[in-house]
């Protein structure tokens, strides 16, 4: 059976080197959150592909994102500003508003 890294493309040292296969702009649900996506001051759960390495997100107002449910612990991007976090062993991604709703356009690069 093949695997992603057998996929891959190498250096001259036979290193993989990863590149992005495709991105997709919905989660991993049997629903999926698509982007654009509406967000709030509430908690939202965004399933990993299984296949995605790195979420890209860009959101109209200021965003916290976590591993955490909870979301005790946390990221903050501020508004119009994109960011790139790794996903690669993740299986949820929690966000939501740091003080207001807004609007987030992002995609999961998959390999």
């Amino acid at each position: 059976m093949a695997t992603i890294t057998a996929a891959m493309q190498q250096d001259s040292s036979g290193n993989n080197i990863q590149i992005t296969a495709k991105f997709v702009t919905e989660d991993g649900t049997g629903t999926p959150k698509t982007s654009p996506y509406t967000y709030t001051t509430s908690v939202t759960t965004f399933v990993v592909p299984d296949d995605a390495y790195e979420f890209v997100v860009t959101p109209s107002t200021g965003l916290f994102i976590s591993e955490d449910v909870a979301m005790t612990n946390y990221d903050k991007i501020d508004a119009d500003t994109k960011e790139v976090f790794p996903c690669i062993k993740m299986t949820n991604i929690y966000f939501k508003g740091s003080s207001s709703g807004g609007t987030a356009h992002f995609r999961f690069h998959t390999l």
